[in-house]
């Protein structure tokens, strides 16, 4: 077999590389029920757009925040629903977008609220330290998630 054996065996190892690879990139940021051990299912996404200056929104995500920590976390979803821009993405520069994940087992939630400046009509990149991640099971929440977007 000669050349053609070794070519063989660069390629299947090339594919056992890039195969763990990809495995590793899809899972890195799986987010999982610690409890339970299983994958949380994504159960609310919500966008606002917005052509505020960032220190005004920087604001707006401090009082989110705030809201995360004192009141139940629908109020807080509630708030960004109605405070931090439109569903539409005109003429805007900043986005939010709040997405909550739950465990169907223990019904623990995962809430992340990241913020994503506009690079071009179809591209959106992460602001740094602006992800706001708060964990919090069902007893200090509601149950009626807000699924509007």
């Amino acid at each position: 077999m000669g050349d053609l054996g070794y070519f063989y065996a660069v390629l299947q190892i090339t594919g056992f590389i890039g195969g763990g690879a990809m495995l590793f990139w899809l899972l890195k940021d799986a987010i999982y029920c610690d409890e339970c051990s299983i994958d949380l299912k994504r159960c609310t996404i919500q966008e606002r757009y917005t052509s505020e200056p960032l220190r005004t929104l920087q604001q707006k995500l401090q009082v989110f925040k705030n809201k995360l920590k004192t009141e139940p976390p629908i109020a807080a979803i509630s708030y960004h629903a109605k405070e931090m821009g439109t569903t539409k993405a005109v003429d805007t520069h900043l986005r939010t977008r709040v997405i909550v994940h739950k465990c169907d087992r223990c019904g623990v939630s995962h809430l992340q609220c990241d913020t994503e400046r506009s690079i071009s009509n179809k591209y959106w990149s992460g602001l740094p330290l602006t992800r706001i991640i708060h964990w919090y099971k069902p007893e200090n929440s509601h149950n009626d998630l807000d699924r509007s977007k």
